[in-house]
C-alpha cells in the first residue's frame, strides 16, 4: 500500500508538471528531501499529510491513499447562500445531497482509520 501511495504521488507530480522544489515551496514544514522521499516511498504519507497535500495542491486524499475517485476533485460548496440565488433552488434537495456527501465522507474517513490500524 505504501508504494501504491508513493506511485500515485509521483503520478500527480508528473501530470501536474511541477518540479519537486515547486511542490516543497508550497509548504512551510515540508522540505524538498521529504517531498522526494514521499515520491520514492521512503516517507509515509499519513492521513494528516494527505490533508495538507489536499489543502496546498488540491490532491484528493482518498485517491492518494486508496486510489479511489479522481486525483483532483472539485471542491463542493457547502455554503447555502451562493446557491439560494439560483433560479430553481430546491432547499430540501440541496440539503439531502449535502447529507449524502457528508455520510460518504464519514464512511471514507472510517475506512481510512481502519486501514491505518
Amino acid at each position: 500500500m505504501k508504494n501504491d501511495i508513493a506511485n500515485r504521488f509521483k503520478f500527480y507530480k508528473q501530470t501536474s508538471n511541477l518540479q519537486y522544489k515547486e511542490i516543497a515551496d508550497k509548504f512551510e514544514n515540508i522540505t524538498l528531501q521529504q517531498i522526494k522521499d514521499m515520491a520514492n516511498g521512503n516517507k509515509n504519507i499519513t492521513p494528516e499529510l494527505a490533508l495538507q497535500l489536499e489543502e496546498k495542491l488540491g490532491i484528493n486524499p482518498i485517491w492518494l491513499i486508496f486510489g479511489r475517485g479522481e486525483m483532483i476533485e472539485a471542491k463542493i460548496d457547502l455554503g447555502v447562500n451562493a446557491n439560494i440565488e439560483k433560479e430553481n433552488f430546491n432547499a430540501k434537495e440541496y440539503l439531502e445531497k449535502q447529507n449524502e456527501f457528508l455520510i460518504q465522507l464519514q464512511k471514507d474517513n472510517e475506512e481510512l482509520h481502519k486501514r491505518l490500524k
